[in-house]
């Protein structure tokens, strides 16, 4: 698990230690239990949102732009206050038990390339003013290919943290 600085600032990693299943949302845990998909041109994609993709998946420059399109995702809120740093936890906590969740599901194929995760937090602008938002999306590690972030750490306007599908070879708890 590698994380910037504003992460470590406004999240920080003991604020994940308790995430379990019960972190997930509906869409998340109907995406994990549709399971994964290789396309023909390569990409790794969580079925759910594959079936749901209204393009053509040939039209992207490359693989990592077409997994990282299709399997991201922002994090439900609705349920959320809008302001606090509590939010931006929540945020956090539920993008890293889908990251976790979705990587573990990857793992139990075995014939995948190793995979990362990237959760992202930061202020938005909407009608009535600003508030935290969150993204995570799943991309694979290639060689040829640059990663869909080159360097998270010059990243200042928003948390971000990325999850190796190698940590994730254990399933969350179940958490009430």
């Amino acid at each position: 698990m590698r994380y910037n600085e504003v992460f470590a600032r406004m999240v920080g990693e003991p604020a994940l230690s308790g995430a379990s299943l019960a972190d997930l949302p509906e869409l998340y845990l109907n995406a994990v239990n549709a399971g994964w998909v290789k396309a023909e041109n390569g990409a790794w994609l969580l079925r759910l949102f594959s079936d749901r993709y209204p393009a053509c998946i040939d039209s992207f420059a490359d693989i990592t732009d077409c997994e990282a399109t299709i399997n991201g995702r922002g994090i439900p809120d609705d349920d959320l206050g809008r302001t606090g740093m509590e939010r931006v936890r929540k945020l956090a906590t539920r993008g890293y038990a889908f990251a976790c969740t979705a990587l573990y599901s990857l793992n139990q194929r075995g014939d995948h390339p190793p995979f990362l995760s990237y959760i992202s937090v930061g202020l938005a602008d909407v009608e009535d003013g600003a508030i935290y938002t969150g993204y995570v999306t799943f991309t694979a590690m290639r060689d040829g290919e640059p990663p869909y972030i080159k360097d998270i750490t010059a990243i200042e306007s928003s948390a971000v943290l990325v999850v190796n599908s190698e940590e994730c070879m254990a399933p969350l708890p179940a958490g009430s």
